[in-house]
């Protein structure tokens, strides 16, 4: 633990001389001083406290969504090989996409406030949970599939 902290210690005090060193070379107002940018997030920690809540209550009601979405629907892609044929292309075909791009559209439907934020982060974790899903339950053994038999189409 002690060797942990130190290691901690070093790698923290590592990045701000780093950081000193662009600052003192480069010269430039795009990298602030080290030390009064530190003093000035200690200073402001109660101003963000609050929008750190939200964005954690938003990143928590999206994955709670994004599991209780993404795992079943896996299981039954990873079960089923009709679903499999029909739903994996679509998968791969939108996976790829960037996120971000559908900000504009989650933010026409759902607002300005939470939903359309908690839609996004919904739409970029869940096709991972979905593929991971299905590929884990590809893994298993076919003979141990007879507990999946509700979304298994044999």
């Amino acid at each position: 633990m002690k060797e942990k902290i130190t290691n901690t210690l070093i790698g923290l005090l590592g990045i701000l001389v780093i950081w000193e060193l662009l600052f003192l070379f480069v010269n430039s107002p795009v990298i602030p001083a080290p030390i009064p940018t530190c003093i000035t997030f200690f200073e402001k920690i109660p101003e963000l406290l609050p929008h750190t809540f939200a964005s954690l209550y938003r990143i928590s009601i999206a994955i709670f969504i994004s599991l209780l979405i993404g795992v079943p629907l896996g299981i039954f892609i990873g079960v089923n090989p009709h679903a499999d044929k029909w739903l994996s292309p679509i998968l791969y075909y939108i996976y790829p996409i960037p996120k971000v791009a559908f900000l504009p559209v989650f933010m026409l439907l759902y607002g300005l406030f939470n939903t359309s934020k908690i839609m996004l982060v919904i739409w970029i974790i869940i096709f991972q949970i979905i593929l991971s899903a299905r590929d884990g339950v590809k893994q298993i053994d076919p003979s141990y599939h007879i507990y999946f038999q509700p979304f298994s189409h044999r």
